[in-house]
């Protein structure tokens, strides 16, 4: 019998190696929650403990301080919202797919790595953006940006 041990917090590292092709000064930009996990098992009376990490795979970081503006290409990144325009007219169920199984914290490894190659096939990942000499890091990079400006002046705790 094994059972999981919870209360041990985790933090966003990142995965450079999942990123190919992309410029060095914006491989750690994107980061991924790892927890750590002991596991416990028991088997005929004696108790071993191991430890496991969890990807949390709905819930990621964009580091702004790893990421590179002079690596932005707006000529490129031009190409790259016309592939995604034309994805968002031709993708639909594949977006809509992934987008609901990153948003589901239920959603096992397993799943993440059938929808990563579900968009592979498609041509909507960060390889295929890369192979046309784009990357969806940037527009990332852009789009939170843009997020970010519309929270500077939030007051906490004003009703």
């Amino acid at each position: 019998m094994s059972r999981g041990v919870n209360g041990i917090k985790g933090g966003f590292v990142s995965i450079p190696s999942a990123f190919k092709g992309v410029p060095e000064g914006s491989k750690h930009v994107f980061k991924l929650e790892l927890v750590p996990k002991l596991v416990e098992t028991r088997n005929l009376g004696k108790v071993d403990i191991s430890t496991n990490v969890d990807i949390i795979s709905h819930r990621v970081l964009f580091d702004f301080a790893e990421f590179d503006v002079d690596d932005v290409d707006y000529d490129r990144l031009g190409r790259d919202c016309d592939l995604l325009k034309e994805a968002f007219r031709s993708r639909r169920k594949e977006l809509n797919t992934a987008m609901k199984a990153v948003s589901n914290t239920g959603s096992t490894p397993e799943e993440i790595r059938d929808i990563a190659k579900m968009l592979d096939e498609a041509g909507l990942s960060e390889r295929a953006f890369l192979e046309n000499d784009g990357g969806i890091l940037p527009l990332l990079a852009i789009g939170a940006a843009l997020l970010l400006s519309g929270c500077v002046d939030i007051k906490i705790n004003e009703k």
